[in-house]
């Protein structure tokens, strides 16, 4: 694939939510989970124009889903070393994260049927991502792990 990456610096703001991006070869290019993601070729304006009109229907739905998952959230964290905090905590994580992939599911599986996929543009920060999502998981599970041990007195 043949993407401007001088154009790299101006789709940081993009590096998490959904964009559209043309290449130089003239191709529309979607991306539904930033520049990290694996994205589509958009082939006719129709479609462009529809994902344009869900992405910011997604935008708008998105700041209010994370202002609404930050209040449960901020409480839970002020009060981290309780059992019920700590699983009002973990229920936060869990909804925001099924919660955000249900939604670009909703938003943009219908427009990007029978598109071709495009690779990722930053696949660098992919790997980056994915590691740092590993490590990420695997210190959550672990602090997850302990807390079962000290609620059943084993530690």
């Amino acid at each position: 694939m043949s993407t401007d990456k001088t154009a790299g610096s101006s789709l940081a703001k993009y590096r998490g939510g959904p964009f559209l991006f043309r290449d130089r070869d003239g191709r529309t290019l979607f991306y539904d989970n930033g520049t990290t993601s694996f994205g589509y070729i958009v082939t006719d304006v129709a479609r462009e124009h529809a994902l344009q009109e869900a992405i910011n229907r997604f935008r708008v739905f998105d700041s209010m889903f994370a202002f609404l998952m930050l209040i449960p959230t901020t409480r839970s964290l002020f009060a981290l070393y309780s059992d019920r905090a700590f699983a009002e905590l973990s229920l936060c994580i869990a909804i925001v994260v099924i919660g955000r992939h249900l939604a670009r599911s909703w938003f943009f599986s219908e427009l990007v049927v029978g598109l071709d996929r495009s690779e990722p543009f930053d696949a660098n920060q992919r790997k980056k991502g994915n590691l740092f999502l590993l490590f990420g998981g695997f210190a959550y599970l672990s602090f997850v792990a302990w807390r079962i041990l000290i609620a059943l007195g084993v530690a």
